[in-house]
This record gives C-alpha cells, sequence and structure tokens, in this order.
C-alpha cells in the first residue's frame, strides 16, 4: 500500500516517499544479510490497522523491521530527522510521525490517523535506544494510548541483538553532532505475538499459539529456507 494517503501531500510527494522507504529497507536487507537472523511469531500479522511496539536495542531496528515486513509501514520517528533538509517533506509526504519533542497531542494525533487511514503503525515505546547493558528501558504510555483510541491490536516485537556487536558511530544530524549504535553483526533475533484487537491471539498457520520458526507469511518480505533456520 503507498504511504502517505491519509496527509494530503500530491501524488507526485507520495511516490518519492515510497521510493525512498523501498530504497532504505532494501539497503537494509544488503547491510543485514550476513547477521544470523531468525524471526519466530505467536500468530500472522493482521490484516488492516495494527500496532507494533518494539524494543530498540539498535539504531538500525526500524529499518531492518520494514525489510521483515513486505507491508509498507508508517513510524513514529525521531523528531531530529524532521530537521535534516530535504528528508522532512520525505518523512511528512510518507505520513512519518515526528515524536520525542514538540507537541505530544499532535503525536499521538498523528498516529491515530495513520491507523485509521489503515496503516501498521510501529512504535519504540522506550522512547530512546536501549540501554547498553542489553535491557529494555522503562516503556512509555504512548504506545498503549494509541492502541487504545484507535482500538487496534498489538504486536509486541521483541529484537535481541547482543551487547557485544555493537558500536557507537559519530553522526551530524541538522549540523549537530550526535550518536548511532551500530549493528556490526551477529545473531539478530525478532519474535512477535499478536495481542488486543478483540482479546484473542490469531493461531498460526499450522494452529499452535506457542512460538513457531517463521512460516510463509505473504506478508513476510524476509523467508526463511525451513523451519528454524537461521540466515
Amino acid at each position: 500500500m503507498s504511504l502517505g494517503r491519509h496527509t494530503g501531500y500530491p501524488r507526485a510527494a507520495r511516490w518519492v516517499a515510497d521510493l525512498v522507504y523501498d530504497l532504505l529497507r532494501g539497503l537494509a536487507r544488503a547491510v543485514s544479510w550476513r547477521w544470523r537472523k531468525s524471526v519466530a511469531w505467536h500468530a500472522p500479522l493482521p490484516d488492516g490497522p495494527v500496532l507494533l511496539a518494539i524494543n530498540h536495542p539498535t539504531s538500525l531496528d526500524p529499518f531492518v523491521v520494514a525489510s521483515l515486513i513486505r507491508r509498507r509501514m508508517v513510524f513514529l520517528t525521531s523528531y531530529k530527522l524532521f530537521h535534516v533538509p530535504g528528508l522532512k517533506m520525505v518523512l511528512k509526504a510518507a505520513g512519518m510521525v515526528s515524536a520525542g519533542a514538540g507537541d505530544p497531542r499532535r503525536a499521538l494525533r498523528g498516529a491515530i490517523e495513520a491507523l485509521q487511514a489503515g496503516y501498521a503503525l510501529c512504535v519504540f515505546p522506550e522512547g530512546r535506544i536501549s540501554p547498553e547493558t542489553g535491557e529494555v528501558a522503562h516503556p512509555r504510555s504512548g504506545a498503549a494510548r494509541i492502541a487504545l483510541r484507535a482500538r487496534v491490536p498489538v504486536v509486541p516485537v521483541g529484537i535481541y541483538a547482543p551487547a557485544e556487536h555493537l558500536r557507537l558511530l559519530p553522526v551530524k544530524v541538522a549540523g549537530r553532532q550526535d550518536k548511532i549504535r551500530w549493528y556490526g553483526g551477529g545473531p539478530y533475533a525478532v519474535t512477535y505475538r499478536v495481542v488486543g484487537g478483540g482479546g484473542r491471539d490469531r493461531p498460526g498457520p499450522a494452529g499452535h499459539r506457542d512460538q513457531q520458526p517463521l512460516g510463509r507469511d505473504p506478508d513476510l518480505a524476509w523467508q526463511p529456507g525451513r523451519a528454524g533456520q537461521h540466515h
């Protein structure tokens, strides 16, 4: 599905946003193809609007998650990226939502509008990169508030990326020095489970509710060669 249909931006701007999105997730596949990726699920990703609540051990997580899911998704994105010249228009045309500074009500409204337009919305409830110790930071309430108001299913997504493979790289964002947490390679495990949206998990392809290796889900762009295989 094309991004930004609810934004009011002209079709040409939204086409550029789609192109940038697809290029970035293609780049994420290229960067991560040597990682030992594994993906496990408890139920298929629901059709229609859904909120993915994801922990955030590396700066690459949004791109890698986007590369794993065939459907184009809207992200609650760091406000810093909206200050990068040229990128701001692309993010807005794509319907991405600025988070982390400014008006929280506006961010909440933008997230709900994206869900009401039928998109999958990715939220990092920690509101920051996870601690370098490998733990998960105390989550904020935004993801829960969005899901409750929009009345959509929630998919908790757990990412495991060992801290010994992480390194800090200096970057400049909108003229300011910052750092990103780069993942150099190694195990990268993603697990997700559907909750809410009616109160029941949807069974996976084999009818199991326990964690299963990723099967042939048409909504998933990355597919294993066989059950339990690591790449």
